[in-house]
C-alpha cells in the first residue's frame, strides 16, 4: 500500500509540474509580446526619439 501511495503522490507532483510549466509557457506566450512592445515604448519613448510606430 505505501509504495502505490508514494506511485500516486509522485504522478500528482509530476502532473503539477506539468501545470506549472504549461501555465508558464502560457504566460509567456501572452505577456511576452507585450512585454516586449512595453520595453521598447520605454527604451523609445517619443519623449526622447521620434518613431513612426510610437504613438
Amino acid at each position: 500500500e505505501n509504495n502505490s501511495l508514494l506511485h500516486t503522490l509522485d504522478v500528482e507532483h509530476y502532473n503539477g509540474y506539468i501545470n506549472v510549466y504549461v501555465l508558464t509557457l502560457w504566460i509567456h506566450y501572452l505577456v511576452g509580446p507585450w512585454l516586449q512592445e512595453s520595453m521598447q515604448r520605454t527604451l523609445f519613448s517619443p519623449r526622447n526619439r521620434r518613431c513612426p510606430s510610437c504613438k
